[in-house]
């Protein structure tokens, strides 16, 4: 059984967005994006009798440069909180939520790329890709991700 089978999402919300466009880069400019996602798990108060519920803090940050070592583009950075109540099974104590909460990056990432990719056309920066499926193996040379 996986842990997402005992757990549901009750609620996103985006807290915090952050965008900085240095300079506007060509469309026939080849732009490295680097992503940085970083989630944090906390625990959220609860009664005696229900279900533990917990918040995620999901923090991503995108910084671009036309070439190596170059200056810089643009930065972003986005602060989403992701609520989970536990609706099924044993009560599960915080560390153990803690170690094995990498399945709920799958299901945040999605949605963080979409608000992301969403500022970068507001910005003009259409022309910057970026990973889509955390799983879908090795982020190319242009890209990196980083969990922590």
């Amino acid at each position: 059984m996986s842990i997402m089978d005992q757990f549901a999402l009750r609620h996103t919300q985006l807290s915090a967005v952050h965008a900085d466009l240095h300079m506007q880069a060509s469309a026939e400019q080849a732009v490295t994006a680097k992503v940085e996602l970083n989630m944090t798990p906390r625990e959220m108060l609860r009664q005696q009798e229900s279900l533990p519920a917990y918040q995620i803090t999901a923090t991503i940050s995108c910084s671009g440069e036309a070439e190596a070592g170059g200056d810089p583009l643009f930065s972003l950075q986005l602060v989403m909180h992701a609520a989970y109540q536990q609706i099924s099974g044993v009560a599960m104590d915080f560390d153990h939520f803690k170690r094995a909460h990498a399945p709920f990056t799958r299901q945040l990432y999605p949605l963080l790329h979409q608000h992301l990719r969403q500022l970068m056309l507001q910005l003009g920066l259409d022309n910057v890709k970026l990973p889509y499926d955390l799983a879908e193996g090795k982020p190319s040379s242009q890209q990196s991700v980083v969990l922590h």
